[in-house]
């Protein structure tokens, strides 16, 4: 015997009572709390993920930071203050466009996306480039926005003149950086 008492085997009641409600204190989240994905994956640390090593107090604060509550606008500043390999920067704007809620209106959001195509694009993956930022046409998130028409112009060459295009039908703003890199494609 070691101390404790027996327990009756699981699944069988004892004495017909019925087995008492757990009277462990959980917390109490909301359906979308506990839906919303995590930037840490588990056994993963913060550490590893924004690869600290020699950064700034500034750097390790935002990461700090981004882990409770990263915005558009934390991860895009993170992201300009990242210095590592190709690949982790690639892993890193992966996971903030899975983490952040894809909603229209915050430009920071929409140049989260197109440097993540950039990105993906600088490291041979073209396609994945393009891929991306058609997904956010589909969406209709940044449709108003002249930056992704040009970002879709300059990693699909071939369809340069229709994506300017669709920016000017879409009424993007400025819409005058539409007009001068569809005239310099038509020179």
């Amino acid at each position: 015997m070691n101390g404790f008492p027996e327990l009756p085997p699981l699944g069988k009641e004892n004495n017909n009572e019925k087995a008492a409600p757990s009277r462990a204190a959980s917390p109490s989240l909301t359906s979308a709390e506990k839906l919303r994905p995590t930037v840490l994956r588990v056994g993963e640390s913060m550490e590893f993920l924004f690869q600290i090593k020699d950064n700034t107090i500034e750097y390790k604060n935002l990461c700090f930071t981004v882990l409770n509550n990263g915005t558009p606008q934390l991860w895009k500043r993170l992201l300009e203050l990242t210095k590592c390999q190709q690949a982790d920067l690639l892993r890193l704007y992966r996971r903030a466009t899975r983490i952040l809620p894809i909603t229209d209106g915050d430009p920071d959001l929409v140049q989260l996306w197109i440097d993540y195509a950039r990105t993906e694009a600088n490291c041979g993956k073209l396609k994945d480039a393009q891929m991306r930022l058609r997904h956010l046409q589909n969406l209709k998130i940044g449709e108003r926005d002249a930056r992704l028409y040009l970002a879709l112009a300059e990693l699909d060459p071939d369809s340069a003149v229709k994506s300017l295009n669709l920016g000017i039908t879409n009424q993007a703003q400025p819409e005058s950086v539409l007009l001068d890199a569809l005239e310099k494609l038509n020179a």
